[in-house]
């Protein structure tokens, strides 16, 4: 065996539940009392059983499983001052009838025992009683519990109950702590569970916020039955579903929190990352865990794994990583306090909500500004194509053909509509067809035809027609060409050709005019402004444009990369 088999292997053997040992179900948190033993024996429900001598102090779970049981427990009080305290018996989880005796004296009665599953009728989740002072005396004495357990359960076994003998003041504190920690994480949970649930019906079904809502919904389920043994009287028979809630719910925990942060920060291969999650904690939570374990290990897999993704998504300064830093290691610290995993997993979902709530507002920020930039962009077509100057021409034109060659007039206003009608489709879109676009650039080249009396023609090579650009890009490469260029020649031919290479998709648009320096290629023109911003509007930092001479004609190459 090599070290890492080694290293594997003894993790999993602590991870183990222990099958045979000591018998542990009566405890005391009181440092005058003692349990200094624990025997069992089988019980034939006569009286004379608990003075019967054939007791076993070793533990066989598969023998003292199924059927009537006595379990005795040694008691040393060390200093009679214990009877100034009200001493306490809490019985919990126990999810079967039983009567609970103190040197001999019944003190609780739970449910009615039998001899088999159609006798017995189990007792309440919750049973505590005070012992009478006068049976709290210096010195050695017996608790003897009487079990009729005759119900199987997968994942549960009666012997997960427990015995405490503690101060029964500080006892019932403890569980009224218990219920605010309940209530309070419930709270948190609720409050969570509402807003990524609106957020995913809102914003477009995001997964992250899909897999908290299933969390605080699972997380909030669990918190109820928690609180249902405290609030009202449940059947013992309750126990064995309410643990299984509770393990599903620590389970699930482990694998959904990880997830949430992998699909919030939108790292690079997040299925993967998640089914590993899912994977890894499958085989360690369902294989190695019991109920003495569950949450200890659910708790130790969500935090080390949310801190390796809050670290990694830091070094790649994903926004957010630092809260959510902050809150794991916060997290870690609280789990070791006296609220555990109540607090831990209250501070995580704090801060998840924190984490949301301030991607939320960026989010609402950038489309705030991407609306006024959109909006400023529609501004900007509109006076590219209802430019005063071009309006003038036109107008100028229309009145020259029109004494001249009325038909020639007319067509040229038609042109015109036809021109703007086709602005006022596209205009007020991010992205449009490209069939549109060389609708609008061939009615434009009609037009300036009309105006200088010469032809031009629009030619495309590999395009299909329904690939979708930014609108008026090549409308505004093919109106610098006429203005700067192809004026001073008597036929003009423009050419889009359309290639695509891995992940790039580029555009070339040439046309055969004079090589000048036209106003595309100076940084500071309006077209080129136009054509860069409503790039990087669609393709933010995935596109490159670049004009040349080549040859005999201007090329101008726009290359975009798909996501």
């Amino acid at each position: 065996m090599n070290q890492k088999q080694f290293i594997i292997f003894f993790l999993l053997y602590l991870l183990s539940p222990p099958i045979q040992g000591q018998i542990s179900l009566v405890t005391s948190n009181l440092k005058e009392i003692r349990v200094t033993g624990t025997a069992i024996r089988g019980d034939t429900l006569h009286s004379n059983e608990i003075q019967k001598r054939d007791w076993s102090t070793v533990f066989d779970s598969e023998k003292y499983s199924k059927g009537n049981w006595l379990v005795r427990a040694e008691i040393v009080i060390n200093d009679s001052i214990v009877i100034e305290k009200a001493v306490g018996l809490f019985v919990r989880y126990l999810p079967t009838a039983y009567k609970l005796y103190w040197d001999d004296v019944l003190l609780i009665d739970n449910g009615t025992l039998g001899a088999n599953k159609e006798t017995e009728i189990p007792g309440v989740v919750f049973k505590d009683v005070i012992i009478p002072p006068e049976l709290l005396q210096q010195g050695n004495h017996s608790l003897v519990l009487r079990v009729s357990n005759h119900r199987e359960y997968p994942h549960w076994r009666w012997y997960y109950g427990q015995v405490l003998i503690a101060n029964y003041r500080d006892e019932l504190r403890s569980h009224y702590e218990l219920e605010k920690m309940i209530y309070l994480t419930g709270g948190v949970m609720l409050v969570a569970f509402i807003l990524n649930l609106f957020l995913y019906f809102g914003r477009g079904f995001a997964t992250e916020h899909l897999l908290l809502t299933i969390l605080c919904f699972i997380t909030l389920v669990d918190r109820v039955m928690l609180q249902l043994p405290l609030v009202i009287d449940v059947p013992t028979t309750y126990i064995p579903y309410g643990y299984g809630a509770f393990y599903f719910s620590c389970f699930m925990r482990s694998i959904l929190f990880p997830s949430f942060i992998v699909y919030f920060f939108n790292l690079n291969y997040k299925k993967v990352l998640a089914l590993s999650v899912l994977l890894i904690n499958s085989i360690i939570v369902l294989g190695y865990t019991s109920f003495w374990n569950i949450i200890d290990v659910s708790t130790m897999l969500l935090l080390g794994e949310c801190l390796v993704i809050a670290i990694y998504s830091l070094l790649k300064k994903k926004d957010g990583s630092i809260i959510l830093l902050a809150g794991v290691i916060i997290a870690g610290l609280v789990y070791y306090t006296r609220v555990r995993y109540f607090g831990a997993g209250t501070v995580l979902a704090m801060v998840s909500t924190l984490a949301i709530a301030r991607e939320f507002i960026r989010k609402e920020r950038e489309e705030r500004a991407e609306k006024l930039k959109s909006a400023r962009l529609e501004i900007e077509l509109l006076k590219k194509t209802i430019n005063p100057h071009f309006i003038f021409n036109s107008l100028t034109s229309i009145i020259a053909w029109l004494r001249k060659d009325p038909e020639n007039a007319i067509k040229l206003i038609e042109a015109l509509s036809q021109e703007f009608r086709l602005v006022i489709q596209i205009y007020e879109h991010k992205l449009i067809p490209i069939e549109q676009e060389l609708q609008l650039c061939r009615q434009h080249l009609n037009i300036m035809g009309y105006r200088y009396g010469k032809k031009y023609k629009l030619e495309t090579r590999g395009i299909k027609g329904n690939e979708l650009i930014p609108p008026m890009i090549f409308h505004t490469i093919v109106e610098n060409g006429l203005t700067h260029d192809l004026h001073l020649k008597s036929k003009g031919i423009f050419l889009i050709v359309k290639s695509k290479r891995g992940t790039i998709t580029r555009y070339s648009v040439q046309h055969n005019g004079e090589c000048e320096k036209t106003e595309l290629n100076r940084p500071s023109g309006v077209g080129m402004r136009y054509v860069k911003t409503r790039l990087e509007e669609c393709y933010p930092n995935r596109w490159s444009i670049r004009s040349y001479k080549n040859k005999n004609c201007w090329k101008t190459i726009i290359e975009i990369i798909e996501n």
